[in-house]
């Protein structure tokens, strides 16, 4: 299968302190790629670094065959990746509609587009057509992240970084969201790059897996690989 975002011998850090010591990982068109690792990993760093929100010192960045290293976050938008940070960053004084049609600003909000987009994140997150006359600032913590994701697909992404979205969430809210993941990626044809520490739950809709330690890829594989090794296991999943 194709592969949409390749990443070579990455690295990038805030000042003088290096965060990314050479990340290399590729992800299949159609896939949901996840990355794990302990607090303290590199992960958001590599969210925001593949986003451009923070330059890269080193390496290249291939997304669906250009070279985006050093491009900016609203050109990366407009081909088709966007990222859904942690601390969702909605706007509470807006409704839940209106947060989502912001989402769609980049493709100059046309009508028919707007409609098309608002009936996919509706029908994927129902709760947020019930909402959607509501603040953004008054729904709890699950619907809020929902509200995130929507918004973001409401640019009609091919690849969908998250970051944390089960993050101080409800069980049940995490697993809908998980589901509603997996939705996009058998419906929609929608790649997902997922940074979380909820394992168990992100093992279950994985494709692949890639294993983050102090700034460094230092495992992959497919979820059953990743599994039969024992020290992932009692690290990640405690047996």
């Amino acid at each position: 299968m194709p592969r949409i975002l390749v990443v070579r011998d990455l690295e990038s850090g805030y000042g003088e302190m290096r965060v990314l010591w050479g990340v290399s990982m590729e992800v299949e068109r159609g896939s949901i790629s996840v990355v794990l690792g302990p607090n303290g990993a590199g992960k958001t760093t590599l969210m925001k670094t593949l986003m451009g929100i923070v330059r890269p010192w080193r390496g290249r960045v291939i997304f669906d065959g250009r070279d985006v290293t050093y491009a900016p976050p609203h050109v990366k938008v407009r081909l088709g990746m966007t990222l859904v940070p942690e601390g969702r960053r909605l706007f509470p004084d807006l409704t839940v509609e209106e947060n989502l049609v912001l989402g769609a600003y980049v493709h100059g909000c046309r009508l028919e587009k707007v409609r098309d987009m608002l009936d996919v994140v509706y029908s994927l997150f129902p709760v947020l057509r019930e909402r959607r006359r509501q603040k953004a600032g008054t729904l709890s913590g699950g619907q809020q992240q929902m509200l995130a994701i929507a918004r973001a697909l409401m640019a009609r992404p091919r690849l969908l970084l998250l970051d944390e979205p089960s993050q101080g969430i409800a069980p049940k809210l995490a697993m809908d969201i998980f589901m509603a993941l997996k939705e996009l990626r058998d419906s929609h044809g929608v790649t997902v790059l997922l940074v979380e520490q909820n394992v168990a739950a992100a093992l279950k809709v994985a494709d692949y897996v890639y294993v983050m330690e102090m700034g460094r890829v230092v495992k992959s594989g497919e979820p059953g690989q990743v599994l039969r090794d024992e020290s992932f296991r009692r690290a990640y999943l405690g047996f």
